[in-house]
């Protein structure tokens, strides 16, 4: 099978926007990952207030 230039031209056109989509849907899983991390941060936070705060509780209760 062979190809003519136009043809070639096409599928170089096709892989260049199908890269740049690559590079957008990469791109917007970063940006997903990173409000993941600070969703992670913030509830590792919350667990450690609320564990500090029982404990805190316990010691009044134990005195």
């Amino acid at each position: 099978m062979s190809l003519t230039i136009e043809q070639v031209k096409q599928l170089i056109g096709d892989l260049v926007i199908s890269q740049a989509d690559q590079r957008i849907l990469v791109e917007g899983l970063r940006k997903e990952i990173a409000a993941k991390d600070v969703v992670i941060a913030h509830l590792r936070g919350l667990t450690k207030q609320t564990q500090t705060q029982e404990k805190e509780k316990g010691e009044q209760n134990g005195e």
